[in-house]
């Protein structure tokens, strides 16, 4: 004989709660088994900056590639061309800081030579599943708006790297 209790002016089984009590600790032993398996990512830092970055999209250029590398108060990315010489600098940013979501630069990208300069955004981060052998991501993003502005809906340039080995290029002296 089934037992039945009274639950709020409904009638409920044991059988039918002895179910819900199940599922809930099947869910919750398949909730810590998956916390376990999957380690906890490590929080970047800023000089996991330096190096080769690759952008994971290629333009009317080709691939793009910046070494970057220590300079002044904060970073340079140095262009790579596809003979894999040294270029020009392209990517100034600042010393970067920390947040939840990694580490934060802002600064000034040129993409060519005498053309008006992008105010721009990086976000150095862990990817979950990674893209790149050391799961580092960097996305940049920016406008010629003269600042970056963080609440603007679109950014006419985007662009997203992953680590592709270690920096052999130098940053240029400023002379000024």
């Amino acid at each position: 004989m089934r037992a039945a209790y009274r639950s709020k002016g409904v009638f409920v089984s044991s059988e039918r709660c002895r179910g819900a009590i199940m599922l809930t600790s099947l869910a919750a032993a398949f909730g810590c088994v998956m916390a376990a398996a999957y380690p906890a990512l490590a929080q970047p830092q800023a000089s996991d900056l330096a190096g080769r970055w690759m952008s994971s999209a290629a333009d009317a250029k080709g691939q793009l590639r910046y070494d970057l590398v220590p300079c002044g108060n904060g970073w340079c990315g140095v262009e790579v061309k596809e003979d894999k010489t040294c270029g020009r600098t392209a990517l100034r940013l600042d010393a970067g800081a920390s947040t939840q979501f990694g580490v934060t630069f802002f600064g000034s990208f040129e993409r060519a030579a005498a053309t008006q300069p992008y105010a721009v955004k990086a976000q150095l981060y862990v990817q979950p599943q990674p893209a790149a052998p050391s799961g580092l991501m960097l996305f940049v993003q920016g406008s010629t708006d003269g600042n970056f502005q963080p609440f603007r809906r679109t950014y006419p340039m985007q662009m997203l790297m992953t680590r592709a080995g270690d920096a052999v290029c130098h940053a240029e002296q400023r002379t000024s």
